[in-house]
């Protein structure tokens, strides 16, 4: 029981760690494509968001 738990913590923490990157690289790039339009901002974020689902 407590070995499943820490494993379960353990895949979580990379979970995260892999999300809080992704996440960071997500904002960098979105504060670039800000400046060229508005609009397109929007759905390349959806795009990005749907292939890290993947």
């Amino acid at each position: 029981m407590l070995s499943h738990e820490s494993v379960r913590a353990d895949e979580q923490f990379i979970f995260s760690s892999f999300f809080i990157k992704n996440y960071f690289f997500l904002i960098k790039g979105l504060a670039l494509r800000n400046c060229i339009n508005t609009l397109s901002l929007f759905d390349d974020s959806f795009f990005l968001y749907q292939a890290m689902l993947l």
